[in-house]
């Protein structure tokens, strides 16, 4: 995931991001083990801003 575009890399996190909330088995905590693994791939690529991560 590291090399292509910006827009490359934001949507193969989102795609990553739904397969996870497609296949997770428990019904409580999806929506945060989730966002936060987005968050931090996010941060990884240095994708995020002021709006994706609160201070």
């Amino acid at each position: 995931m590291n090399q292509g575009t910006q827009d490359d890399k934001l949507l193969a996190i989102v795609e990553s991001h739904i397969q996870l909330e497609r296949i997770y088995l428990f019904s409580s905590g999806n929506g945060r083990t989730g966002r936060m693994i987005m968050n931090y791939l996010f941060a990884q690529q240095k994708l995020q801003d002021d709006q994706t991560i609160p201070k």
